[in-house]
């Protein structure tokens, strides 16, 4: 019985289904959130740590019996079903479940959930980390979750700890087997078992203390080594192409929209970084400003906006689609001709002006709207011709017979009334509808002022409400949305537009220029009567924030390029090195005495171990520790047993204690061996 209740003592527990269960949970939570939807990692986490409890009640249940040990074939079983029933589990997930493109997300998750109703035993509770890591792996890849190296990291301890508790259950069970504890095994207090390992020769064998520092060594490495590797292995990487998973609520900007994005963008959502990556060449007039629009949207839904322009009306002709409708207005244009070649594949193309051909249209799609599509996605050069109104024809009334296309950009809907009344205020005094506009651009200029680092709208809050009367600080997109629902409050048609505002600078005098990602605007545009769209950026009359004006590349660098970190790193290269002559002066003193004990005692544990081989005719096989040879050949001994006794306890204490070796300790041994030695060839003369 005392056998069985050592075996109790290294038996799963609570303690280790809380750790997998957490570290589970933690990757479950991550994979929603990378997809940008957090209802469903809280569903998987949820769910996952229901399928842990489950286990462990499984464990308690079927306790002792043979049903656990076929774990690992339910286990199996269990990831045969997530894998073969994907499809199905996934529509269970609420928002959808996980994108098409992200599927393996989903089998992942399920393998967790439904795997850890049949982790019984250490081998699969711990293997629960194998789909655990390959789904950060996975979100890594996209990058796409700020948070995912936190959550990593409380995985890794979590594993760390289960890793190293079920490591000293298996070193317990490997001391029982051997016979290290010998015959008083039954009056032993099983809880110090544990504990009397470690005062002998499995003290050498890699405790959980290794384990847990040998763990939190790779976070530490892993936190601060992937980063450099990632820099590193950049211009390979890049030969791959690795499309990211579409999410509805990502900051979205031209160059990286989906085709199934663009029916909707959300805006004021907190701060914008935006890089100085270039994603299009261009060539193009530079005798004007010119914005290069990418995607418009006509419906304010009191968080963002949604594309419509009558998409589902059968009473929209080709002659009445908004562009149609626009080249119509405009009494007289100009026409100019440009090229813009995309830096990396790219789905939408922006064009300045309204386009009228291109030399090459063949993988360009039109929309209803005027954006234009690459389908599908490449690197491309465009070249086409663009009209824009003659800046000759005045621009006074706003045009008021709108087809049907254009019939929201009139809308009100969801716009707060302190919006509506702060326009009408601002538009007093206005000799006509376009010094109306102007006056109302002013106003929203002069109250806010431009900042990519303001904070996101609170839920449940107007972000053009919150913009221009509390927070009274943002960036384009909610100057934009002011511009258009308060143009459309003085009665005004207008649309929120997306695309690219170049900087001059970045342009020579032949017009040919880069845009990066920090180009990246929103403005709004106005309908005028024999005109069409007009610009009305409200951007250009606000004071910026120092370091966060228009167009400023305020994308963070990473931490390990940042100043106070190449300052840590000097100073622990001057300590290291400090450190390293130091103790390598102080070994090279000790080092030779301790070496010369060590070897001394060592030679001496040998000559011993010969001395009973050469007594009983038995060979201590490599893997025997002292202790469990002597307790072999025991009866094969006679009066010197208990000298040998003696003896091997002596060495267990010198060699695997933590005090050092001494030369009375190593002396006394000597003595004791070559004692030994003389009585065991009595013992063996005596036997012939």
């Amino acid at each position: 019985m005392a056998r069985r209740a050592a075996r109790d003592l290294s038996r799963l527990g609570w303690i280790d289904y809380l750790l997998m269960g957490v570290g589970t949970c933690l990757a479950a939570y991550s994979a929603g959130m990378a997809v940008a939807q957090p209802q469903v990692g809280i569903y998987c986490m949820v769910m996952t740590a229901v399928g842990t409890t489950i286990g462990y009640l499984c464990r308690l249940l079927f306790s002792g019996s043979k049903v656990v040990k076929i774990d690992g074939v339910l286990y199996t079983g269990a990831v045969i079903a997530a894998v073969a029933w994907s499809s199905t589990l996934n529509r269970v997930l609420p928002e959808g479940g996980f994108p098409r493109d992200l599927i393996m997300a989903g089998y992942l998750t399920w393998m967790l959930i439904l795997g850890s109703v049949f982790a019984w035993q250490d081998s699969t509770l711990l293997f629960q980390a194998i789909p655990s890591i390959a789904l950060f792996g996975l979100i890594g890849c996209y990058d796409t979750y700020a948070n995912v190296p936190l959550m990593f990291f409380g995985f890794l301890i979590c594993l760390a700890t289960l890793f190293a508790r079920s490591q000293a259950r298996e070193r317990l069970r490997q001391a029982i087997d051997s016979g290290y504890f010998g015959s008083d095994l039954q009056s032993e207090d099983t809880a110090g078992l544990f504990e009397r390992i470690k005062a002998g020769p499995w003290r050498w064998v890699a405790g959980p203390e290794w384990a847990m520092f040998s763990a939190l060594a790779v976070v530490v490495v892993s936190f601060v080594g992937a980063p450099v590797i990632r820099e590193t292995v950049k211009p390979l990487s890049g030969l791959v192409v690795i499309q990211p998973p579409r999410l509805t609520t990502q900051k979205p900007t031209p160059a990286m929209m989906s085709d199934e994005s663009q029916g909707s963008v959300e805006v004021g959502h907190g701060p914008v970084h935006l890089g100085k990556d270039p994603v299009f060449e261009v060539t193009m007039p530079m005798d004007k400003v010119r914005y290069l629009r990418s995607l418009s949207f006509d419906v304010y839904t009191g968080h963002g906006w949604r594309a419509d322009f009558g998409a589902n009306n059968p009473n929209i002709d080709e002659a009445s689609q908004p562009t149609a409708v626009a080249l119509e207005e405009m009494k007289r244009f100009k026409e100019f001709s440009y090229e813009i070649k995309a830096i990396k594949p790219t789905r939408i193309l922006p064009v300045p002006g309204i386009p009228v051909g291109f030399a090459d249209g063949a993988f360009l799609r039109t929309r209803p709207d005027g954006s234009i599509l690459i389908d599908p996605p490449t690197v491309i050069t465009v070249a086409g011709k663009s009209w824009e109104p003659d800046t000759t024809v005045p621009v006074t009334e706003a045009q008021k017979n709108l087809p049907l296309s254009l019939a929201n950009t009139t809308s009100l809907d969801n716009v707060p009334q302190t919006v509506i009344d702060f326009a009408r205020k601002a538009a007093e005094g206005g000799k006509d509808d376009y010094d109306r506009a102007k006056r109302v651009e002013a106003a929203i200029g002069l109250q806010v002022k431009y900042n990519t680092e303001a904070r996101a709208t609170p839920t449940g809050r107007d972000p053009v409400e919150y913009f221009l009367f509390t927070q009274k600080e943002g960036y384009c997109e909610v100057f934009a949305s002011s511009m258009v629902v308060t143009a459309r409050s003085i009665g005004i048609p207008a649309r929120y537009v997306m695309g690219y505002l170049p900087e001059g600078n970045l342009f020579d005098t032949q017009g040919h220029g880069v845009l990066r990602d920090a180009d990246y605007h929103a403005w709004a545009e106005l309908f005028f009567k024999d005109v069409g769209w007009v610009v009305f950026d409200a951007t250009e009359f606000a004071d910026a924030v120092p370091g966060n004006e228009r167009g400023s590349d305020n994308e963070k660098g990473p931490w390990y390029k940042s100043d106070w970190f190449l300052g840590m790193v000097n100073v622990l290269i001057v300590l290291s090195v400090i450190g390293g002559v130091y103790f390598a002066y102080n070994a090279l003193k000790r080092g030779k005495k301790k070496d010369q004990q060590r070897s001394e005692i060592e030679r001496t544990y040998i000559t011993f171990a010969r001395a009973l081989q050469r007594l009983t005719g038995i060979r201590r096989r490599p893997s025997q520790t002292l202790t469990e040879y002597l307790k072999e050949v025991r009866p094969f001994i006679n009066g010197s047993t208990s000298d040998a006794e003696s003896i091997t306890n002596k060495f267990e204490v010198t060699l695997f204690s933590s005090k050092p070796i001494d030369l009375e300790t190593v002396a006394s041994l000597r003595t004791d061996v070559r004692n030994f030695q003389n009585m065991s060839k009595k013992e063996r003369s005596a036997k012939k």
